[in-house]
């Protein structure tokens, strides 16, 4: 089992025809001050696998800083690969805290086992006549 990709965006959802729609992908998040947080965003891996795979699977994230402290961690759900032997993992944040600006990453786990992360920068911005400047 592999992750194909991952990516931080506002929002995804899959049609009925299973058409993968993503919208506003995104690698930094911008504030004028700290901490503050996010309102809201959608963490967004395809996981594949082979016939030789077991199909069950159990995904889990972490939130993790620059210096690799775990800030949230969640186990999701149990999952199933589809016939195709892929799987759309969507993952709906609601105002997620950043105390300091910096790196960030989100760490994607299947059973336990390391499988991918996606590094993002929060970024202090400062207002110059009446102008956001990063």
């Amino acid at each position: 089992m592999y992750v194909k990709f991952m990516l931080l965006a506002d929002s995804a959802h899959t049609d009925q025809d299973g058409k993968l729609h993503v919208n506003g992908i995104f690698t930094n998040i911008n504030s004028r001050t700290f901490p503050c947080a996010h309102q809201k965003m959608t963490l967004v891996a395809r996981i594949e696998g082979s016939a030789k795979e077991r199909l069950l699977f159990t995904p889990e994230f972490q939130l993790r800083d620059n210096k690799g402290n775990v800030l949230i961690q969640q186990p999701l759900p149990r999952a199933k690969l589809s016939p195709t032997l892929s799987y759309n993992l969507f993952i709906e944040l609601s105002d997620v805290p950043f105390k300091v600006p910096g790196l960030y990453e989100f760490v994607l786990l299947i059973d336990k086992k390391f499988m991918d992360s996606y590094a993002f920068n929060v970024t202090r911005i400062k207002t110059v006549r009446g102008r956001a400047q990063a």
